[in-house]
């Protein structure tokens, strides 16, 4: 066999050589680069793993985040619903009260205007009655102490006096 690979021109010594070169060249491959790189790729394959999986619980936290801020929604929206309409019956209960009591201020304005034009009216009445008395009394004077002797002026006088006031009432 020697002698047909000799015949071949395949030296044996050569062969070996270079198969041990291929061995060493294989070693050093393998040991320095082929798994350093192996280890490499799988650090990332475990890292982008480890990314999706965060991706994935962000994304469900985002979700549940949404949910929540959905929920707070509608309840601050129905909060704000029960306090404006807390708001509109207060302020129509106020507004209610306000008008009472404009319409009771009026009402006693009206009242006192009316007592006081009533005492303007009797003041004015009185001051009439006092200076149409007057008038008369004078008048009825003049009368009588042309028409009338001295008791008779004075008794029609006393009682002119007297009855006046009623008979102008």
């Amino acid at each position: 066999m020697i002698e047909i690979l000799h015949a071949l021109g395949i030296d044996w010594f050569a062969l070996l050589a270079q198969a041990v070169n291929f061995a060493i060249l294989v070693f050093v491959l393998v040991k320095f680069i082929y798994k350093p790189v192996l280890r490499v790729i799988d650090e990332r394959r475990t890292l982008v793993a480890e990314s999706m999986e965060k991706v994935k619980e962000i994304d469900r936290h985002k979700e549940q985040i949404d949910k929540d801020r959905t929920k707070i929604l509608r309840k601050a929206d129905e909060e704000a619903g029960q306090l404006l309409g807390r708001a509109k019956t207060e302020a129509e209960a106020i507004r209610i009260e306000i008008e009472k009591a404009a319409k009771l201020h009026a009402d006693q304005i009206i009242t006192k205007g009316r007592q006081q034009l009533e005492m303007e009216r009797s003041q004015v009445a009185t001051e009439v009655q006092d200076k149409l008395a007057h008038a008369i009394v004078l008048s009825a004077e003049k009368i009588l102490r042309r028409e009338f002797s001295k008791e008779d002026q004075e008794s029609f006088e006393a009682e002119l006096k007297k009855n006046l006031p009623t008979l102008l009432s």
